[in-house]
C-alpha cells in the first residue's frame, strides 16, 4: 500500500515538473516575440512582460513538488551528510512535521481563500497583460497540495527506513 502511494505521488510530482517545461517554452517564445516586435518593428507588446511574469510564477510554483521529489531543494548538506542515515531520517521527519507541513498548510489555506476571492470577484491586473488573474492565483493552493503530498511521501520513506532499516 505504501509503495502504491509513493508511486502515485512521485508520478504526480514528476508530471507536474515536466508540465513546467512547456511553460518555459511558452515564456521563451513570448520573450523572443516581444524582443523582435520591439526592436525590429518598433511595436512593443504591452501584454508580453506581464504574461511572462505570470507564466514564470506558475512555472516556479508547479516545479516545487518535482524539485522536492528530485531532492533539489536547498539543504545544509555539510552537517546533514555527516550524520548516520537513521539520524538523517529522524531529523528529516522532525523538520517536515515542525516546519514543512505547517508552512504549506498555511499557504494552502491562504492561497485557497485568495483564489476563491479572485474567481468570485473577477480580479484583474492593473496592466494590460492578462484580463483575469484567478487562474494564476489558483496555482498556489494546487502547488500546496502537490508539495504536501510529496512531503508525505518523503516522510513515509523515512519512517519506513526507521522501522525496517531498508529504503523504499
Amino acid at each position: 500500500m505504501i509503495r502504491n502511494f509513493l508511486k502515485v505521488v512521485d508520478n504526480v510530482s514528476k508530471w507536474s515538473g515536466l508540465l513546467t517545461l512547456w511553460l518555459v517554452l511558452a515564456i521563451m517564445i513570448i520573450t523572443v516575440m516581444e524582443v523582435v516586435a520591439r526592436h525590429l518593428f518598433g511595436s512593443p507588446q504591452i501584454w508580453a512582460p506581464e504574461t511572462v511574469a505570470f507564466l514564470y510564477g506558475v512555472q516556479f510554483m508547479l516545479a516545487a513538488a518535482y524539485t522536492l521529489w528530485r531532492r533539489g531543494h536547498v539543504s545544509v548538506d555539510v552537517i546533514y551528510s555527516r550524520w548516520s542515515e537513521k539520524t538523517q531520517a529522524i531529523v528529516s521527519i522532525i523538520n517536515y512535521v515542525l516546519f514543512f507541513f505547517p508552512w504549506w498548510i498555511v499557504l494552502f489555506y491562504v492561497g485557497s481563500e485568495t483564489a476563491i476571492s479572485a474567481w468570485q470577484e473577477g480580479h484583474v491586473t492593473v496592466g494590460a497583460g492578462l484580463p483575469i488573474v484567478a487562474p494564476m492565483k489558483t496555482v498556489l493552493p494546487i502547488t500546496a497540495v502537490l508539495i504536501i503530498l510529496q512531503g508525505l511521501a518523503e516522510v513515509a520513506r523515512h519512517a519506513y527506513f526507521l522501522s525496517t532499516g531498508r529504503k523504499l
